[in-house]
């Protein structure tokens, strides 16, 4: 692809496209590693111009989200691998011998990054009493679990519902 570029064949947003379908591919295995490597040799052969023209504003973005998304930690996505599988968060923890606070972050870098919907780790009632509680994205845990004047809500949990309201506000850098 790096010789058509260069001759001219192919122009960037075709060999952006094409390697973004690689990944969509290789995101199937374990291949995180992996992906993160020709990641960084691709961005080698083929930097971002300056005065690039984007043709396709949607597939670019979707490319850079997913750029952007293939940089979780590889603990993190192992512990998505083992949520996936139907494990518990105290089972995950037990498993792979860490603290449950560990797996917490974990969950929140993944909501944050769109891996995962905060609807999956936490039952709608609680999201929708912690939501209620969070006047803005910059919000401290301690004042919200203040406002919530409640035992049964952990931080962590606060932590997860903030992760969603950064995640759709979040833009593609």
């Amino acid at each position: 692809m790096k010789l058509m570029l260069d001759e001219g064949l192919l122009d960037r947003e075709d060999v952006v496209e094409k390697f973004g379908g690689w990944l969509a591919y290789a995101s199937n295995g374990d291949t995180h590693k992996y992906r993160q490597h020709v990641i960084r040799n691709f961005n080698q052969l083929f930097p971002i111009e300056e005065n690039l023209s984007i043709k396709n504003r949607k597939k670019h973005f979707n490319f850079l989200r997913k750029l952007e998304e293939s940089n979780l930690e590889f603990s993190t996505q192992k512990t998505l691998f083992m949520l996936s599988k139907g494990m518990s968060i105290k089972e995950i923890a037990m498993k792979r011998k860490i603290k449950e606070s560990t797996i917490w972050k974990h969950l929140a870098n993944l909501i944050e990054h769109k891996q995962i919907l905060v609807s999956q780790v936490l039952p709608i009632k609680k999201i929708k009493i912690i939501f209620n509680k969070i006047y803005n994205k910059k919000d401290r845990l301690k004042l919200i679990k203040n406002r919530l004047k409640n035992l049964d809500i952990s931080y962590d949990e606060i932590a997860c519902v903030l992760a969603s309201i950064k995640s759709k506000n979040k833009k593609v850098s």
